[in-house]
């Protein structure tokens, strides 16, 4: 086997052991707003706010293979005061628009409508 050779091979077996996912299979990183949620994307996960003080974490990147995710997380809200809750986050990314579907402790907990670099608005807390 020549030089060349070799290095191709090495080459090869290097390629295919790589992660070939690139930036464009994830949801892209930034504030996402809309009425009542924001969603604060970053390499490693998100951490979402919605009405009324309620957050959550999101603790793993979000891809998007077929151009959805759906991730567990957490939610917590200060206005029922029960704590850290399991949550999921599913939503879809298409151009700067996204859908979010979050679902706390398996019940849906809304469905939202962001714009990347949007700010968030929320509506008054009446609690």
């Amino acid at each position: 086997m020549t030089f060349v050779s070799r290095v191709l091979v090495v080459l090869a077996v290097l390629v295919a052991g790589t992660d070939c996912r690139n930036s464009g299979d994830a949801v892209p990183e930034g504030r996402w707003g809309g009425r009542n949620a924001e969603l604060v994307v970053t390499a490693a996960g998100a951490s979402a706010r919605f009405k009324c003080g309620a957050t959550g974490v999101i603790g793993q990147r979000l891809l998007l293979p077929g151009g959805a995710f759906d991730v567990p997380g957490s939610y917590s809200t200060p206005v029922l005061n029960i704590g850290v809750q399991p949550a999921r986050y599913a939503g879809s990314v298409s151009g700067s628009d996204m859908t979010l579907a979050p679902s706390v402790s398996g019940q849906p907990a809304g469905t939202f409508q962001l714009r990347r670099g949007a700010e968030p608005a929320f509506d008054a807390c009446n609690f």
